[in-house]
């Protein structure tokens, strides 16, 4: 990530607003390359989290069924033994 600080006494100033102009078109020839504001960054590191928790509830609620199924499991064979007894 880079975060480009641009203050107004400096940027606005015509040389300097050309370089960044330049710099613009240069960054935007790159494949891969996110132009944003910091809500937006805010809002995808939102999605992001809010994607990542939802993926760890699934894995833990896949890890609890499979820990019922094991237990059922266990359950059926300590009943088959008994009834073999």
């Amino acid at each position: 990530m880079m975060s480009v600080g641009l203050h107004l006494r400096l940027a606005g100033r015509p040389a300097r607003a050309e370089a960044l102009r330049r710099f613009l078109e240069h960054v935007r020839r790159h494949d891969g390359v996110w132009l944003c504001t910091r809500g937006q960054i805010a809002d995808q590191a939102k999605a992001d989290a809010l994607a990542e928790a939802a993926r760890q509830k699934a894995v833990a609620e896949a890890d609890i069924v499979a820990a019922a199924n094991r237990a059922k499991e266990d359950l059926r064979k300590q009943v088959s033994a008994l009834a073999v007894s």
